[in-house]
């Protein structure tokens, strides 16, 4: 078996004399290794999910839309962790397959109600066991006791991330809270 070993020329090594002071700290960049870290794990599940013709964020977003049906647009948005105009853009398949109708509230012209329809929820159905497959698959090599520690852990960093680190300290008792409900 051939094995192709990376050996830094002379030149590599004059360019890396040559970076800012502290460059390589942002190789540790949480946004970077996050980022890395979801392309990976969307590549996983959309592969797992392939025979069901889902992605995975075509899942997710049906599997709220089960759960929440119907939901304002912003709504759905703000649950995705996404804005309106991308939620748009992924929602547009999703219509033009049937699985998803969107169209004005009855009562708020102004709002538009995102619903499941008895094609997504068929669809959603088919591509569950996919899912599980996919899921069981992580929560066993993260760990299963562990899992529940990474979920926290990254919504706190999501917290954070969208409201600034000097409301966290009350944020985090209101996510320690709503953690504790969904322990058995």
């Amino acid at each position: 078996m051939l094995k192709c070993v990376y050996t830094p020329s002379m030149q590599d090594q004059t360019r890396q004399s040559d970076l800012p002071a502290g460059i390589e700290a942002a190789l540790f960049c949480a946004c970077f290794n996050l980022r890395k870290t979801a392309r990976a794990m969307t590549q996983f599940y959309n592969a797992m999910l392939q025979p069901s013709g889902l992605l995975a964020t075509q899942f997710t977003l049906l599997a709220i839309l089960a759960r929440d049906n119907p939901t304002p647009i912003s709504a759905l948005a703000d649950a995705l962790g996404m804005d309106r105009t991308t939620l748009s853009r992924n929602l547009k398949p999703l219509q033009r397959d049937g699985l998803v109708q969107v169209a004005p509230d009855d009562t708020d012209h102004r709002i538009q109600l995102v619903t499941l329809t008895t094609d997504g929820r068929s669809a959603l159905v088919a591509a569950l066991p996919l899912w599980q497959q996919a899921q069981q698959q992580i929560v066993a090599q993260f760990g299963a006791a562990r899992f529940p520690t990474l979920l926290a852990d990254l919504s706190q960093q999501q917290i954070v991330a969208q409201f600034g680190a000097a409301r966290f300290p009350t944020l985090l008792a209101d996510l320690s809270a709503m953690v504790a409900l969904t322990q058995p």
